[in-house]
């Protein structure tokens, strides 16, 4: 029997293109399946986060339970996790943990990093104030086996009441420590009338425990309000209780108080630097209405291990007069995170010009001052620093403000003309005598001007008169005011020399009995000039009553008697007279006897008529004064020579202008190209007959359409765990339908065609061969 073989061929032809064609689909599929989405990240399963797992401890360590034995006081709220072998972590995946009843976070904290036991940051971890739950996000890859850590933060009790219901809170705090890391101060804060009520005979007695004493005037009290959120707004006002101390008890009696005040001291503690320390402190507010009673502890020193600490640091600012660097107080300050949100307002720089901050979390801060101390211009300049957490004392920072200052011009005038006076020196003094400046000399115009003094009272002195002038040294006074907009205009007239080639000229007076003219010895003058400047005070009259005085500056002088001679009265009325140069000018005075009165005696007997005496012969008449002798006029000065005019400068020649840019020509838009148009199989014709050989026509799979442009031609690829379970499961196949169309996949249909294609080929055989 002979096998026709083509049949045979055609057969097998068909057979091998359907398990291709199967093939080359399975592979389309698995391709398409590896573009995955990107992997989503879902909170983690950590065991030990929950309420129920919480410990919550007091201030000396000791584990608390129950709510109800939780009171006011400062607690710490401790876990201990555990993640499950196999758990795989990748950046960015997190872990929540809860806080437990009883108590609530009071302040919150933002990215505390969480460190491996090999001090490498793995995450960190984040909760807000009064919040429930708090959020562990982890930063690195942390696989491997019996992967634990630990977590603690500070909270307070749940029934710490609010701001109204309470009379005095107490806490306190390291202050500052010296260049060995050592504790140096201790900072205790009392907060008393947080409603603001109006209290009388307010007195704090303040207890302090072992191992501490006062710092002298450290104590520092402002007045102000208690915000909802439970924050001291202070209001600039500062009280000065009266401090009493007695042994280990101080009081602080304020007196009457109607608003809330937040008063910090300082101790200073003695540390145990091997062991840790903890340092008490009780205090008591006694008033006419109100009482009340706070204690708070503060501990330091110790050692231990741990995960999730909270790095955080101090800061101290100084604040100080930016030209003699005195401290400055009640200069306000706003505290800004990294992000420019405030996170502490109203800071306030103290009697001893600081403001101390406490427990600063790991960050960049900047401070900004909002209100200058009276008296003083606002710095706008911020201040930037950062907290690393590392610190071991407080990071120190200053800033320094200018006072507001005023400015004043003092003129130096001829007496006569009126002419500015260049050359005289002057030296400023302040309100006690300092010398501010000195080497102050007037310019050509007769002015000298001084800039930036701060308020108060100035005067100047001269020390050097322009060159023939008189010096006159009395001071001249003025006032600097911190509204003052305007420099001060002070005049001083100077009076001129007399010509130093002009002779000099004297006077003589005689001084007689009016009735007698008998000279009369010690009568005392002063002589003046006619400016009224005093030139000799005491000038008394010789034994025959006369005075001379000579090298007298020719000009016009008034002799005074201020002394009479004895039993002679005072003659009062002003001798004014004329020194001319070369001659002495002659003067006479007489005074008159001071008369008493006689006691009347018995009359006598009239006595016999006296024959009348010859009548006296008149004496010779006095010589009659010369003539006084004008002044000479005066010759004016020479007009000092014109200005030359200033030469313009020539005007500047425009430039040219530059030749505008050509435009560029935009770029035609591209066309968008037409979509291909999928091949599809075509459906294989009737048997040929025998003897007829024909190719056999492959069919074209459709190709397959992926989504692409959500990841902008970047392809992501499902982890290694994912495609082992699922080879397909990332690009949405579910094993049952084709990922490219969405249809069912048939293993029936397959099933059915190999028969047919067998059965078909079998029919030609055994039809050819019969």
């Amino acid at each position: 029997m002979k096998v026709n073989k083509k049949p045979l061929l055609i057969t097998f032809i068909a057979i091998m293109i359907a398990i291709i064609s199967w093939m080359f689909l399975s592979f389309k599929v698995v391709s398409a399946a590896q573009v995955a989405a990107p992997q989503q990240r879902t909170a983690l399963e950590v065991s030990g986060l929950d309420a129920g797992s919480a410990v919550i401890k007091d201030k000396n360590g000791n584990v608390v339970s129950g709510s109800d034995a939780i009171t006011t006081n400062y607690y710490t709220v401790n876990y201990n996790w555990t993640i499950a072998d196999g758990v795989q972590i990748a950046p960015g995946d997190t872990a929540t943990f809860e806080v437990p009843s009883g108590v609530k976070v009071v302040n919150g904290l933002t990215n505390i990093p969480v460190y491996n036991e090999q001090g490498e940051v793995i995450g960190s971890f984040s909760i807000g104030a009064n919040q429930t739950t708090g959020t562990i996000t982890f930063s690195e890859n942390y696989n491997g086996e019996g992967r634990h850590g630990s977590l603690y933060y500070t909270v307070n009790g749940a029934k710490n009441p609010n701001h109204y219901d309470w009379n005095i809170s107490k806490a306190g705090w390291v202050y500052d420590y010296d260049e060995n890391g050592m504790l140096k101060n201790i900072i205790w804060n009392i907060i008393f009338n947080p409603n603001g009520e109006n209290l009388t005979n307010v007195v704090i007695t303040d207890t302090l425990g072992p191992d501490q004493e006062y710092v002298d005037s450290s104590v520092y009290a402002q007045t102000g309000n208690i915000s909802m959120g439970g924050f001291f707004l202070p209001d600039g006002k500062v009280l000065t209780p009266k401090v009493t101390v007695e042994g280990n008890k101080i009081s602080f009696d304020f007196g009457n108080v109607d608003k809330a005040v937040n008063m910090t001291f300082r101790v200073k503690p003695t540390v145990n630097p091997n062991g840790g320390n903890i340092w008490t402190n009780d205090a008591t507010l006694t008033s006419d209405q109100a009482q009340g009673n706070s204690s708070a502890d503060v501990t330091w020193g110790g050692s231990g291990t741990g995960g999730g600490t909270v790095p955080s640091s101090s800061i101290t600012l100084v604040k100080k007069d930016a030209t003699t660097g005195a401290l400055l107080a009640n200069a306000g300050y706003n505290l800004l995170d990294s992000e420019g949100k405030v996170v502490r307002e109203h800071l306030t720089t103290n009697a001893n010009g600081q403001i101390n901050l406490y427990n600063i979390p790991k960050g960049d801060y900047t401070l900004v001052e909002i209100e200058a101390p009276e008296g003083y211009e606002l710095n706008k300049e911020p201040i930037h620093f950062t907290v690393t957490g590392k610190e071991t004392a407080p990071i120190e920072l200053s800033q320094t403000d200018q006072p507001i200052t005023g400015g004043v011009v003092l003129s130096k005038l001829d007496e006569t003309t009126y002419e500015g006076l260049a050359g005289a020196e002057f030296k400023l003094l302040d309100e006690s005598g300092n010398v501010v400046k000195e080497n102050l000399y007037t310019d050509e115009t007769g002015k000298l001007e001084v800039s930036g003094l701060q308020p108060g009272k100035y005067s100047f002195v001269e020390v050097q008169a322009p060159e023939g002038y008189e010096l006159d040294t009395t001071p001249i006074e003025f006032t600097i005011t911190k509204d003052q907009t305007e420099a001060i205009q002070l005049t001083k007239l100077d009076v001129s020399k007399p010509d130093s080639g002009e002779s000099t000229g004297g006077f003589k007076l005689t001084k007689t009995d009016k009735s007698s003219k008998v000279g009369l010895p010690g009568a005392v003058y002063e002589l003046r000039f006619e400016n009224g400047n005093v030139v000799a005070k005491t000038l008394t009259t010789d034994k025959d009553g006369k005075i001379f005085f000579d090298e007298l500056t020719p000009g016009k002088y008034t002799l005074v008697e201020v002394q009479a001679p004895e039993g002679y009265e005072l003659n009062s009325t002003p001798i004014h007279f004329t020194v001319l140069p070369n001659d002495v000018t002659v003067l006479t005075a007489t005074n008159e006897k001071v008369t008493e009165p006689s006691q009347p005696g018995e009359p006598s007997e009239p006595e016999k008529p006296v024959k009348p005496n010859p009548p006296v012969e008149p004496g010779e008449p006095s010589e009659p004064e010369k003539p006084v002798k004008p002044n000479p006029p005066v010759k004016p000065g020479e007009p000092s020579e014109p200005e030359k005019p200033v030469k313009p400068n020539p005007p500047v020649k425009p430039g040219e202008p530059s030749e505008p840019e050509k435009p560029v020509k935009p770029n035609p838009p591209v066309k968008p190209s037409e979509p291909e148009t999928p091949v599809f199989p075509t459906n294989p014709g009737s048997p040929n007959k025998p003897g007829q050989s024909l190719k056999p026509v492959v069919p074209e799979l459709p190709e397959v359409t992926g989504n692409t442009s959500a990841n902008h031609g970047v392809s992501s690829y499902p982890s290694l765990s994912t495609f082992a379970t699922n080879p397909y499961a990332a690009n949405g196949y579910n094993g049952k339908t084709f990922p490219q169309t969405g249809n069912k996949e048939n293993l029936l249909a397959s099933i059915v065609g190999f028969t047919m294609l067998i059965g078909i080929a079998g029919f030609e055989i055994n039809h050819k061969h019969s």
